[in-house]
């Protein structure tokens, strides 16, 4: 297995890629570069439904190449392990960062699921009122329309009288 680095931040967790090329995350030194009580920490993964199926320990060089057995978080899961975790149970220090980072998953959560769908939704809100409003306005523009036609009808008889007064055309000629 093979130690590698993954950066958090300005912070960087000790990981490791197993036999299968499957890249996990240290629990315990990323416990303590967030200030979080590990032994806590393990006891709540290992026991949690979906993380406690996957959590495993493996063999980890520490910053002194020291071998550790460490329990492991698949790379997968440590960014809901990370979210997951109680803001006021981390060192001061480390708050900014992790509360950055939940704000950040909160957000991608939004975006994966109503992303697309929330800015279709809005699209299709949009369009929805332009077409109440089109709807509005082309019933003012029918009734507009049977104005003017009531208009031109008061026009022609105005118009009819008029030259029946001005004795232009016989009445019996206009109908």
């Amino acid at each position: 297995m093979e130690n590698k680095l993954v950066k958090f931040h300005e912070t960087e967790l000790i990981s490791i890629v197993d036999d299968l090329g499957i890249p996990f995350v240290a629990i315990k030194p990323t416990c303590t570069a967030i200030g979080l009580d590990a032994d806590s920490a393990v006891r709540n993964i290992k026991t949690h439904p979906i993380l406690g199926d996957v959590a495993c320990v493996h063999t980890v060089r520490d910053a002194i190449n020291r071998e550790n057995s460490m329990l492991c978080l698949p790379i997968q899961q440590i960014n809901g392990w990370l979210f997951s975790i109680n803001i006021k149970k981390v060192k001061a220090e480390a708050r900014e960062n992790l509360i950055k980072y939940q704000r950040d998953c909160y957000k991608v959560l939004f975006d994966f699921f109503f992303g697309v769908s929330g800015i279709v939704i809005n699209r299709q809100k949009q369009r929805f009122e332009l077409l109440q409003d089109l709807r509005i306005v082309e019933s003012e523009i029918i009734l507009l329309s049977n104005r003017k036609k009531e208009i031109y009808k008061q026009l022609d008889k105005i118009d009819s009288e008029i030259f029946v007064q001005l004795e232009l055309f016989p009445e019996n000629q206009l109908n």
